[in-house]
């Protein structure tokens, strides 16, 4: 007989927003697709008008700059938090420790990404 695994699904809900870069400071970068805010009014917007979109600013404080306009998409998925324990320094390099086991959860449900089809250019 095969073992069954039951999992919780949170009531959570969230919205990807695919980045088309190295994120090395998320405030930072939540900053450029207009905070909190922005992303929550696109989210909100059902997909009309011109808050539909996510629009993406390099520089947000520069009235000369482009933005790059994220579309979005009506992909479902689940947001993952995985965390697997560290090895001790004695132990020897983290992730090869026998018996080291991974945590997985189902921290959020997806509903819908903004993503950009555009070539970007970085000026």
């Amino acid at each position: 007989m095969e073992d069954v695994v039951e999992v919780a699904i949170p009531e959570s809900l969230s919205t990807c927003a695919e980045y088309p870069a190295l994120v090395q400071n998320v405030p930072e970068a939540l900053r450029t697709i207009g905070g909190e805010g922005g992303v929550s009014r696109a989210a909100s917007s059902g997909g009309r008008g011109r808050r539909a979109f996510l629009s993406l600013r390099w520089r947000p404080d520069d009235p000369m700059c482009h933005p790059i306009y994220g579309e979005r998409h009506g992909n479902t998925g689940l947001l993952l938090r995985v965390a697997r324990r560290r090895a001790s320094a004695a132990g020897g390099p983290a992730g090869e420790a026998e018996g080291a086991e991974a945590r997985v959860e189902i921290a959020s449900v997806v509903k819908g990404c903004y993503r950009s089809a555009g070539v970007f250019r970085f000026v």
